[in-house]
Parts: C-alpha cells; structure tokens; sequence
C-alpha cells in the first residue's frame, strides 16, 4: 500500500501540482475499523460503487482488481482485521527509526496501528531504481524487492530456501532468456541465432507484431518460486530483450524508438535518448503511450510467459503480490475518466500455484486423449476458462471462472485416475472374483474342486484387499495433499492433443534441504527414491529439482539455478552430476564463491544449460575475472566431479601423476571414519580414565605429523553407539588418522597411531594392507605434502574456503608412486625427526618442506610445475 501511495504521489505531483494523495496514514486510518473499510470498500470496489462517506475520505485511491482486498477464509472463519483492539499498544524499541517533532529517536508505548503506519512513514517507497528525481526528505529508500527479504526473514528459512541476492538473478535470467529467445527464433526462421544482436539483423522490420508474438509464446518456468525474485528478474529481461530488439510495441504497435530501455541492479530503467529518465505524467500524449505501452507489455508477458509453485501458500501470496507490483508501477490513468481512475488490473495470480512440485500423482506423459474425446471439455476450452479468469472484472465473473477451471481438471484427474495401473488390476480381479463365486455347476463340485475353488477365492480376495489397501494409502497419504499435477495444471504448455510439450525455460533457486535433515521424511525418502533417479542415498532437494526442471523442459530448452557449490564434488551427489552431464548440454558453471546468501554457510554456484544429451562438450566455468574451458570427460572419472579451479596446466600435471600409479585404495584394507555418537555423549564418553574406557580422540585432535594428548575415554558398547565399528578398526598396530572435516589450502592433515586409540566420526582410520610393500611413514608424508594437498583440493574441494567432508572415495584416490630406495629412507628419516620435535614442541616447516622436495623429485614434477602446486596451495 505504501508503494501504491507513494506512486500516487509521484503522478499528482507530474500531473497536477503539490497535494496530499497519502492515504495510509492515522489521520485517515485511525481504526481497525478503518483499516478494514480501506481494504474491503475502498480498494476493492469501483469509485462509483462506494459509499459516499468512503468517497469523501478516499475519492482519490484506485479501485484494485486484486483478491488482496477480498476477505480471506481465514477472516470469514476466524475474525476480521475489525476484531483487532485498538487499545493494544506496542513499546518502542530503543533503537527504532521512529523520531519526534524535533528528530530525536522517540520513547514510550504506541497503539499498535499508529506504530505500524509510522513506522512504514519513516521510509521512502516513492523511488524504484535511479531515474527517480532526489527525494525531498532524507529517508531510507525501499523497493518492491524488499517484499522477497521480509518473507524470508519472517519464514525463517524453514523450506530451505534463501533470497537471491538481484545481481545474480539479473544474470541467470539474462543469460538463460537470452539463450531461449536465440533458440525460439532459430526455430522459428530454421536457422541458428547465435546471439542477441545477430538476431536484431535477422528480424525483418515489417513482421515486428510477429516477432513480438515470438517472445509472448515463450513458457518460462520457476518451479520453487518463492518470492518471486526471479520471474520479476525475467520479466524485466523480456522487456529490455524487446527493446534491444527494436520490437518493443505501443498498443497501435508502433516502436518506442525514443526510449533505452535496461536492466539496471535488477531493476527496469527506462530513459530518453538524453539520458532523461521516462517518468509518467497522467494526460500527457507521449508520456500517456509509453505507460500505457509498459503496463501492456508487462500484463501480456505476465500472462503468457511466467510461471510459478511453491508448496508454501505464503510464498505464492508474496509472488504475486510482487507481479502484480510490477503491473502497478505502470498502471496508468484512463482517458475516459479525464485521467482521474487507473485503469483496472488483471487477475493476473492463475499463473502461480501453490503445490510441491516434486510429487505428483500423474506422469507427465499421461495420455488424455482418451478423457478429451469422453468429455464436453478440450484443451481449447480449458486455455478459453483462464483466458477468461484473467480478463474478469467481477468477483462473480473470477468466482465462476475458478469453479469451471476446477470442473475441466477434475475431470482430468478422474479420467486419468481410472486408468491406474493398480485400479486396472483391482477391477480385473474384481470380475474374476464375481465369476469365481457366481459361477454354478450342474453336476456339482467334487471335494477337491470345491477346495481349489475354495483357495482360489480366498487368494482372489487376499490379492483385492492388498491392492485395495494400497489404492487407500495413496489416496490418503500426506506425500500427496500437496501434490502438483503438472499434467495438467497448466494449459498453456500442452499441445492440442493435451501432451504436456514442456516450458522454453526453467530456471530459479531451488531450495537446500538435506537428506540427513529433518525436513525430509522416511516416506518422502521412500517416494523419491521410487520417482527420481537422483532420489537415492543421502538426498537433497536441490538434486531433485535439477531432475524436476529436466522433466518439464522442452527439448532444448534452457536452464539456470542457483545451487550449493558442493553439488560439483560432495560423494553423496554424484548421481545428480551423473544426470546433469548426461541430460544437460552444460554450457556455464559461474563459480560466485562464499557468502552469496548472507545467513547461509554455503558457497553458490549456476549452472546454465540447455537440455540436450551429447557426448562430448565443454563446460565454461566462469569465476570471478578468470575463465576456464574443462571437457568433461577428462573429470568425469572420479564420481562425476566437476572442478571450477582448473586450468590447462592443472589438468595436464593431474593427468601426469595419476598414469600407471598405484593409489591408496590399492594399498589399504579400510578407510572408514570413527563413531558415531548420537546425542549421549555424556554416556559413553568420560574426560577420566575408567575401567573398561578406550583412549577416544576427535577430528581437532589430530595434525599434521601429531596427535595431541588423550583427554578423553569411550565406553566402547555398541548397543550405546549409533553407527558402532569393529573393534579391529582401531586395535590394528598402526594406522594413519586423518581429520575429516576440515578445510583451507591444505585440508589432509594425517598423523600416524600405533597406541590403538579409538576415534570420533569426524576422524577417517585409513589400514595399510601387511602384504604390501609401503612403509606407514612414507604414506603419512605423502599425504601430508604439497603435492597430494594440491591433487585433491584441485578436484575435489574447488579451493573452498568452507569445511570439506574428506571422503573414502576420494581419499581412495590419491595416487602413489613406488618410491626407489634412497627417496623411501629419507622420507622416513625425515617423519622420524619430525615426531622427535613435534614431542618437544619444536617447528617442524623446514623437514616438512624438505618432503615436499622429494614427493616432487619421486612424481617426477618440473620447475614449472612445482611453482604452480606451491601457487595453488602455499609453498
């Protein structure tokens, strides 16, 4: 209401003068009462249809075409806003924006509306990007965007989903959409468009209408919308595109060739070939086209291009507040009012949807051929009943849209449902049941006929319940309350026939919620792995919806999400890159580092892509200034990791020192971390020595070369522990311990154990094999050198300045050379001295230097080759 208010104010103060068109203030809304009346017979009715006390007080606010102002069914069941005290007061807080008459911070209590409206005074709405002249009253500047951060604030992240900060919406949603209108045009021409400006040259400047149908066809899609930020993102992109295009059409379609539209800090910014930014004067002719031009470009891109779900109901509120806030800031005053009505909004919320888009009762390759010849309804009446939903100008006329709406997919589900693999079998066992029972002989049965028809029924009858029983948990089971049918719940992407063809676009920020989380149940679990190919192991949600996107993508159509940089090496998902490299032509990985969302612990990649299954293609992956070039297949290898930080020497180096080795899983009989101790800790582990106590160390406990001193003793009783191990794993003679979460430069930081201590799961134990010909000292230097440092943080952990997980998998991995006589003595020389002063406290860097020096000379390392090893991880 804020922002609505401060527009008014800018187009009375173009059009008309100075003057007062606030409206949300005390003065005039004084009340819960009040407030109410603004909502319900103000906003949400005609000028001409309120009462004249409403128009004496709020003759100047616009009618909204909006179920915003529309009584709720949590008002109509519960209270109105009417119920609420005016008495209740709330305390200022001693830091508030809030000021007084002489501009000092104010103190007290303040009845809870009054603090409300002033608080909303004390910041400036009126401005939305950098064309807006420079306010009069010093005030904090806030943007619609704002809605997105306030909704994730409030929720508290409990989707696991994160705002995304507009510098990187701006940019998927440039590159993605960009790619999607290059591939609808080379389609459409039957030639390749390789970039924005080839295709400026290729439009043929009389089929501009054409053209412009061309982009208002495209389907783009955020399937965990959230707030909104990214469809907001592409409509603005769309528009700028338009632009650019010279396509950009007034409502006679004629070009806005005066105007440079961009986007500017994820905002719209249109100005004149003066560099004068456009602002909108009411009754002005130019002025009145370009609004008129902007608000119809917006409403037809919102209709026809952008679409949304979010299992969070409040999540698809705010997003289409956000759209329908990008259609009020170019809402322009009608002439046929003497310019003093807006003209009225679309119900434009159809397009968002509110459902989990991960689970789904029907396959997107249903067929409803069959439904639409039993039915009086087609897929052209259903694209007619929401054509007809948006255009509604009464709440009657949305009401009995809506009803249609859910009649013509009712019908669908029903159709669809009867052709259940499991109903189909329940209905055929049904007719063998009823023929087994009612059939007669005229003879009679013998005993033993009468005893195998008899086991026949009763197996029939067994087999019915079963599947009834099976046909009653889907039907009520909580997995599909908010089940999205993406079959069908969006006309605009099937084809006459009803196939679902699939969006031109897929792209959003998909939300972090793990499989080791609570946020994701045993059943959830069970579904998924039943579903997805990326459904199994340790699952998170942002994997799952790289394989959603994939599913309701168009061949060739283009993808971009915002993901966790762990994606590209964590063990536990290398089925998802596994899809990704085979399904997605993987065009981009940007590389955006640590802290891109402010309270989360996560470093964030995106991944551009088009869906296409090729062989052999190149990632780009882009980070920071730098740009490298990598061929999959020669990373692809170890799980499927993707690694952002290598450059053409890297791979040639790792290349070098992994041919014809030997590696470290050859050479052991088990890598595998300590227990795990589930939330009784204070059970099992003593900091004193007890009978029957195990000297017990944690990951923080071991260094490079040392471990420190045991402070602590376990209770080894398995029954007590959550994930137990055998014995053996920590009574062998000698093994090498190694931190395992850990991070920097230099994350393998081993020492070696011949005092059988037991060890915490944030430790890995890795066992030498007593067949084999390696020395335990040797092992312990390799691992603990430059070289192998520098090896596995290139593929495996992407430089992260976050904690790793180092895995068996990848531990496994680490190659070893078998070294000739005189490297192998002085290598174990050199651990030897290094324990003797690590036992006294001395500093050890030279000798660990020293082995860093023969590792080099036994993989065979040159000068040149060195100095980029000691670049990457420190000599």
């Amino acid at each position: 209401m804020k922002l609505l208010e401060a527009q008014l104010q800018a187009h009375h103060r173009h059009a008309r003068g100075s003057g007062d068109q606030s409206f949300l203030n005390a003065g005039k809304v004084a009340s819960w009462d009040a407030m109410e009346a603004l909502f319900f017979q103000v906003l949400a009715k005609r000028p001409a249809e309120r009462s004249q006390r409403m128009q004496d007080t709020f003759g100047h606010v616009p009618y909204l075409n909006s179920s915003l102002f529309e009584p709720s069914a949590l008002e109509h069941d519960v209270f109105m806003v009417s119920s609420l005290s005016d008495g209740e007061e709330l305390p200022l807080l001693s830091k508030t924006v809030l000021r007084d008459h002489k501009g000092k911070t104010r103190s007290g209590t303040m009845p809870t509306l009054h603090y409300l409206l002033a608080f909303l005074d004390a910041y400036d709405f009126s401005s939305d990007n950098a064309g807006e002249e420079i306010q009069e009253q010093n005030k904090p500047l806030i943007n619609a965007s704002v809605l997105g951060l306030i909704f994730e604030k409030i929720n508290g992240y409990k989707e696991g989903s994160f705002f995304t900060p507009g510098f990187i919406t701006m940019y998927m949603c440039r590159e993605t959409l960009r790619r999607a209108v290059c591939q609808r045009f080379s389609q459409h021409l039957g030639k390749p468009v390789e970039n924005i400006q080839k295709l400026y040259e290729l439009i043929d400047r009389d089929k501009k209408q054409e053209a412009n149908a061309l982009i208002d066809s495209m389907r783009i899609c955020d399937p965990a919308v959230g707030s909104g930020h990214f469809l907001v993102s592409a409509l603005n992109e769309l528009i700028a595109i338009k632009s650019e295009l010279r396509i950009l059409l007034d409502r006679e379609g004629r070009t806005l060739r005066d105007y440079e539209v961009q986007v500017v800090n994820d905002e719209l910014i249109i100005s004149t070939g003066h560099e004068e930014f456009f602002s909108y004067r009411p009754g002005q002719r130019e002025s009145q086209r370009v609004q008129e031009a902007l608000f119809h470009e917006k409403e037809k891109l919102i209709e026809n291009c952008l679409f949304g779900v979010d299992i969070n109901p409040n999540s698809v509120k705010i997003c289409r507040l956000r759209l329908w806030i990008e259609l009020l800031k170019n809402a322009y005053y009608t002439p046929d009012s003497g310019y003093k009505e807006l003209e009225t909004l679309p119900n434009i919320d159809i397009n968002i949807k509110c459902g989990n888009s991960l689970v789904s009762r029907f396959a997107l390759d249903e067929d409803l051929s069959k439904t639409l010849k039993k039915k009086k309804f087609s897929i052209d009446s259903y694209r007619v009943a929401v054509a007809a939903y948006r255009s509604a100008k009464t709440k009657e006329e949305k009401r009995e849209m809506e009803r249609l709406i859910e009649e013509i997919k009712g019908d669908f589900r029903t159709e669809i449902s009867k052709r259940d693999p499991k109903i189909l079998r329940r209905n055929k066992l049904q007719g063998e049941l009823v023929l087994l029972t009612t059939q007669t002989d005229l003879f009679g049965l013998s005993k033993a006929e009468a005893k195998k028809r008899k086991a026949q029924t009763k197996k029939l009858t067994e087999q019915l319940q079963r599947l009834d029983q099976e046909i009653e948990e889907i039907k009520t089971n909580k997995l599909y309350e908010n089940a999205f049918e993406w079959r069908f719940e969006f006309p605009e992407v099937l084809n006459d026939e009803g196939d679902f063809i699939g969006f031109d676009c897929v792209i959003g920020n998909p939300p972090y919620v793990f499989g080791g989380n609570s946020g994701i149940t045993k059943s959830e679990k069970s579904l998924y792995k039943d579903q997805y190919e990326t459904g199994s192991g340790k699952i998170n949600l942002f994997a799952l919806f790289i394989e959603k996107g994939n599913q309701i993508l168009k061949s060739n159509g283009d993808f971009g999400f915002i993901i966790p940089n762990t994606f590209l090496r964590v063990t536990s998902y290398s089925l998802a890159r596994k899809f990704y490299i085979r399904e997605f032509q993987a065009t981009i990985i940007y590389d955006f580092g640590d802290n891109v969302f402010e309270d989360a612990v996560t470093t964030a990649i995106v991944l551009i892509a088009i869906k296409r299954k090729i062989k052999n293609y190149e990632i780009k992956i882009l980070k920071q200034d730098s740009e490298n070039f990598i061929n999959t297949k020669q990373i692809a290898d170890n799980n499927f990791v993707i690694a952002t930080n290598l450059k053409p020497k890297s791979l040639d180096l790792l290349n070098k020192i992994k041919n014809n080795n030997t590696t470290l899983g050859d050479i052991t009989t088990e890598i595998i971390f300590g227990v795990v101790i589930s939330g009784n800790k204070g059970q099992v582990v003593s900091n004193k020595p007890l009978p029957g106590y195990k000297p017990f160390l944690e990951g923080r406990e071991i260094g490079k070369y040392f471990i420190e001193p045991v402070a602590q003793w376990i209770n080894y009783n398995p029954s007590l522990l959550h994930r137990p191990r055998t014995k053996e794993v920590f009574e062998a003679p000698e093994k090498i311990l190694i931190q395992r979460i850990t991070g920097g430069k230099r994350p393998l930081k081993a020492a070696l154990d011949n005092q059988k201590r037991y060890t915490k799961e944030s430790i890995n134990n890795i066992i030498l094999k007593s067949e084999n010909t390696f020395n335990a000292k040797f092992i312990l230097a390799v691992i603990n050198s430059a070289l192998i440092n520098w090896f596995y943080t290139t593929q495996f952990t992407n430089e992260s300045n976050l904690t790793v997980n180092l895995s068996k998998t990848y531990l496994s991995t680490i190659p070893i050379e078998e070294p000739e006589k005189d490297i192998n003595s002085r290598i174990i020389e050199l651990v030897d001295n290094i324990h003797t002063k690590k036992e006294i406290g001395e500093k050890t860097i030279s000798l660990e230097k020293q082995i860093d020096q023969l590792v080099y000379q036994l993989y065979d390392l040159t000068p040149e080759e060195i100095a980029l090893v000691e670049e990457s991880v420190g000599g």
